[in-house]
């Protein structure tokens, strides 16, 4: 079925031959029947490795004569399925997982080290597919079960060194439990993703990183957790409380909220798709949050006459002014403005009620003044692009001057 696929796309299935030498020739059932199994099995070894060699290179031409790139995703995403079930296959046969498995043979330890060998022939060209084609790489896809469960081995004596290096730095019991869930759900689980792979480890080198640290607190944790992109409802819930309680001890909540989503927005952006794929990114839910209490409790202020600075009702007369900036290019703007003092102002609150208030852009006549502080604190890669264009085009403007 997946050969008649590729060949609908003009490219060439290359594991038919790898698949018939390990499925058909060395399957344990059929090596029995040989006159000398252990001697068939090491020669076919041989056979493996060097089919190995040849597909990685058939591979790598194959991507260099692939004219697009949905086609070449197809290509190399139909040749990790098939090499992940041909690492499970050959794991059942060492895991006695299915009738015919290597301890039907006399000489087990033997026959054993071969099979192992060619599992790890097989990880390392699956290894290869994810180095050299890491862009094409289905991360949803099933993880083969050699990885997954010798991980699952590591992590079973992992995480008691974990919650002692926790609980060493004091940090709070229920996030201890929140920050393990992971490790034991990677191991109770029977079939992981590469992606639930990739961020229980990164999730482990994260815990590692904090033992070398002198000190670490509750909020260093989250901070990095949220950088990790550790996006579940659980943890969601536990960072906003433990915000609620910082506020309650801060003498202004309103700037407390304000410091915590500016550390929030600068923490670096990763690639990791998050614990939950199919959530939006945790920094995006929390910051959601900060700005929808902060606009809550400046509505609050306005109520009470306490606000402070730029007049609540002041806007421009007449017309609005109109500009061709989408509302993410001009939230950035005023960022810039702000950010490097070319508006002084302590309030932001203020200018970009104005702001709100007295633009209008081609897409829409009123701002929604929640959609331009959420663009403020986060900004878009595309309005980045943007102004980027736009400061080139203002420079080249002032040069005629």
């Amino acid at each position: 079925m997946i050969i008649l696929y590729l060949q609908t796309f003009k490219v060439k299935y290359v594991l038919k031959r790898l698949e018939d030498i390990i499925g058909v020739l060395l399957k344990p059932r059929n090596i029995m029947k040989e006159a000398y199994p252990l001697e068939f099995i090491e020669r076919h070894y041989d056979k493996v490795e060097a089919e190995i060699e040849r597909v990685k290179q058939q591979l790598l031409l194959d991507s260099f004569n692939c004219e697009q790139d949905s086609r070449l995703c197809l290509y190399i995403k139909q040749h990790q399925y098939a090499v992940v079930a041909l690492s499970d296959q050959v794991f059942d046969f060492l895991k006695k997982k299915v009738a015919d498995h290597c301890s039907l043979f006399p000489s087990t330890n033997k026959v054993d080290a071969c099979y192992t060998g060619i599992q790890l022939l097989i990880d390392n060209l699956l290894q290869f597919l994810r180095t050299n084609f890491n862009r094409f790489i289905d991360n949803d896809g099933k993880l083969d079960d050699y990885r997954k469960h010798h991980y699952a081995s590591h992590l079973g004596k992992f995480m008691k060194s974990a919650v002692d290096n926790l609980q060493h730095h004091k940090i709070d019991k229920e996030l201890v439990a929140i920050m393990i869930h992971p490790f034991k759900a990677y191991c109770q689980q029977a079939a992981v993703s590469f992606a639930r792979h990739d961020f229980t480890k990164n999730l482990e080198q994260l815990i590692v990183g904090l033992k070398d640290r002198a000190t670490v607190n509750n909020s260093d944790v989250c901070l990095l957790m949220i950088e990790l992109n550790y996006n579940t409802v659980v943890f969601r819930e536990y960072y906003i409380n433990y915000l609620k309680e910082g506020s309650r001890d801060a003498d202004s909540p309103e700037a407390f909220y304000y410091l915590q989503l500016k550390k929030i927005n600068q923490l670096p952006v990763g690639a990791s798709p998050g614990f939950e794929n199919t959530r939006p990114p945790i920094r995006e839910l929390i910051c959601t949050w900060l700005n929808e209490e902060l606009i809550f409790m400046e509505k609050q202020q306005q109520m009470a006459g306490v606000i402070s600075g730029i007049p609540a009702e002041m806007s421009f007369s007449g017309k609005k002014v109109q500009t061709t900036l989408p509302v993410s290019h001009l939230s950035l703007a005023v960022r810039l403005l702000l950010d490097t003092g070319v508006i002084r102002s302590r309030n932001t609150t203020d200018i970009l009620r104005l702001v709100s208030r007295s633009f209008s852009t081609g897409e829409r006549e009123d701002i929604s003044e929640g959609s331009l502080r959420n663009k403020v604190y986060n900004v878009e890669s595309a309005a980045v692009k943007g102004v980027k264009s736009l400061i080139a085009d203002l420079l080249n403007e002032v040069r005629k001057y």
